[in-house]
């Protein structure tokens, strides 16, 4: 009896041992991938053979950057799915508007309270097409954005605006009126657009803090009293497509020690340079045979002005009776 006993445990003990066997090889070890899958708010792992998940949390999302005018995009630090929301409103709300048979035009501040103002290329679908005589005249506003849409700013469109410090003009705007920003008395900087094609007398007149300047390639005059009593004025490149320079253009630039002018132009107008005693070198693109036909006005400098022209040539002169010049790393350098 006893060895009969012994047999079956034995064989008990076996079929324990071939059961668990057989349990064993049905255990899966979960391979998950080195990356992540992520949805709108969490993120987790996926085990390669059999879709289990694991280690599934919600994003921890960055501090953001700015990737346009009005949008934050964030990374989660874990998985580095992003997301991007809108931040602040994308145009200025309560300007006042008028009708125009090709849409809107920009007639009033209304009851917007921005300082920093971004005007609206539409309005409930309608494009905004201008900005109307003194329509933003005299406000508090410190900066401008003017959108792509927006083609004409009318006469003193934001004259007077004494805190202006900032104006940034979109490709699209065609026509400037006369003194739009006269008197912006805290105005450092202006790029006028490519887009530019007409303006009218005394657009800057009396920017007083104005140093830097950029003038578009669409401009073919600069008009009447442009840059009239811009006292801040040190250097001024007058691009080749600039062909006249009209009447008091530059008139009491106090400051301005140098101009660049294009071998295009044809005119200086009276009074071009009046009052612009500090006046040492005009840098022209051209030889002195090009200087001889432009039509320098006798009254476009004061009597006593005692600047130079100063001729351009890439290569060393050997024409002693004049002075040149020459860019050198975007430069100017005299021979």
């Amino acid at each position: 009896m006893t060895k009969l006993h012994n047999k079956f445990a034995l064989c008990a003990l076996v079929l324990c041992l071939v059961m668990a066997l057989a349990s064993c090889q049905n255990i899966h070890i979960h391979t998950f991938d080195t990356g992540w899958t992520s949805d709108q708010t969490h993120h987790w792992q996926v085990c390669s053979s059999c879709q289990g998940i694991a280690g599934k949390a919600e994003h921890d999302w960055d501090e953001g950057r700015k990737t346009s005018d009005f949008e934050m995009t964030f990374t989660c630090k874990t998985c580095q799915h992003t997301k991007t929301e809108v931040v602040g409103t994308p145009y200025s709300l309560g300007l006042q508007y008028e009708q125009l048979e090709n849409g809107l035009c920009v007639v009033g501040i209304g009851e917007c309270q921005d300082v920093e103002l971004v005007l609206p290329s539409a309005v409930d679908g309608v494009p905004v097409v201008a900005v109307g005589m003194d329509a933003l005249s005299a406000t508090n506003i410190t900066s401008v954005a003017i959108t792509a849409s927006i083609e004409r700013l009318e006469a003193r469109a934001f004259a007077d605006c004494a805190s202006l410090v900032a104006v940034t003009m979109q490709e699209g705007v065609k026509y400037v009126g006369m003194y739009a920003f006269s008197n912006c008395t805290s105005l450092e900087t202006i790029a006028i657009p490519n887009s530019v094609t007409e303006t009218d007398q005394g657009v800057f007149q009396g920017c007083t803090s104005l140093k830097n300047v950029q003038i578009g390639s669409g401009l073919a005059t600069l008009s009447s009293w442009f840059f009239f009593q811009c006292t801040s004025l040190v250097n001024v490149t007058v691009p080749s497509n600039v062909t006249v320079l009209d009447k008091r253009v530059f008139e009491h630039c106090s400051n301005l020690e140098s101009v660049v002018i294009g071998k295009d132009v044809t005119l200086i107008n009276t009074f071009a340079f009046l009052h612009c005693e500090k006046l040492q070198n005009i840098f022209y693109l051209g030889t002195p045979q090009d200087w001889q036909n432009v039509n320098v006005k006798s009254s476009a400098f004061n009597a006593d002005s005692t600047h130079v022209v100063v001729f351009y040539s890439q290569s060393q002169p050997t024409d002693t009776a004049n002075k040149y010049w020459h860019y050198v790393d975007g430069e100017i350098v005299v021979w």
